[in-house]
């Protein structure tokens, strides 16, 4: 499959801050922490035009409370993940919900292309203040503040999205060791300018 790379929109700032909206009712009761993360979440650079969002909760235990508040709500539930990143609960929001089962247990039986079609957004739910978490916030912002480091990922990106994909994983994995490399560099930004 080819991954869609799109030109900066700024309506992807708005597309989160409805979808931040809907979240923030839905989880009320636990004050969650509502992040925009990804390339949309970075003007001027290229994406693949589907939302990024970061939830912070404030412990595992509260991130495992909200998973059938979140499958209620009708988000589909990757638990196939959690094997991999025990310290992320990963949920997407889809059009033509209808069609797809309210869990994935198994990575196997993701529907890799059918969502990708359909998918508005990825929800990432971590322990605020995490190193998962601020893994995430500083490279954000480390793409904002960095030209030259935004300019290098978005060709990468853009020659990476003219290539055919198994997986939308696939993709991730070939973005990995630029995304590795620049994100040690970010955290050690982030933090000097965090003090």
């Amino acid at each position: 499959m080819k991954i869609n790379i799109k030109k900066y929109n700024s309506d992807w700032g708005k597309q989160f801050a409805k979808q931040k909206i809907e979240l923030s009712y839905i989880l009320q009761k636990y004050s969650p922490r509502i992040e925009h993360i990804g390339s949309t979440a970075v003007p001027n650079l290229s994406a693949k035009p589907i939302i990024d969002i970061a939830i912070g909760l404030n412990s595992m235990q509260e991130i495992d409370e909200i998973i059938p508040i979140m499958i209620d709500s009708g988000f589909i539930y990757i638990s196939a993940y959690n094997s991999i990143m025990p310290e992320r609960r990963f949920f997407i929001n889809l059009k033509n919900k209808e069609k797809f089962k309210q869990e994935y247990k198994d990575v196997n039986q993701i529907p890799d292309e059918e969502f990708y079609l359909n998918k508005i957004s990825n929800i990432h739910f971590w322990v605020v203040n995490s190193q998962e978490w601020t893994r995430h916030i500083a490279f954000r912002e480390y793409l904002k503040f960095n030209e030259k480091v935004r300019v290098e990922y978005q060709e990468l990106k853009e020659t990476l999205g003219n290539q055919n994909w198994a997986s939308g994983t696939a993709y991730n994995k070939a973005k990995d060791t630029f995304i590795k490399q620049e994100e040690h560099k970010a955290i050690q930004w982030y933090t000097k300018k965090s003090y």
